[in-house]
């Protein structure tokens, strides 16, 4: 597969992929995996926990829970959205 240089690649605008994401999860379909996506990284759980969490650990974790923000962030979640979708997430498991 050929790469392209960075001045090749077509441009990605902030307003486009907003666009993308409010469509992407806008619908209750994407909703849910956006719910799942809560669960399944670990949102509502610490990264470090008494278990004797390894650092190693702690930071595949951190990664899972920031994809997830990233996502919030981009959408424009605030506060009381995200404690919403996280009530439901824990909710539906």
């Amino acid at each position: 597969m050929k790469r392209h240089h960075a001045e090749h690649r077509p441009s990605y605008s902030a307003e486009q992929r907003s666009r993308d994401y409010a469509i992407t999860f806008g619908s209750e379909e994407g909703q849910r995996v956006l719910k799942d996506l809560i669960r399944q990284t670990s949102m509502m759980e610490p990264v470090f926990s008494d278990d004797h969490t390894s650092l190693q650990t702690a930071a595949f974790r951190d990664g899972m829970r920031n994809v997830t923000l990233l996502i919030l962030n981009q959408l424009g979640t605030d506060t009381d959205a995200l404690q919403t979708l996280m009530t439901e997430a824990d909710n539906h498991e």
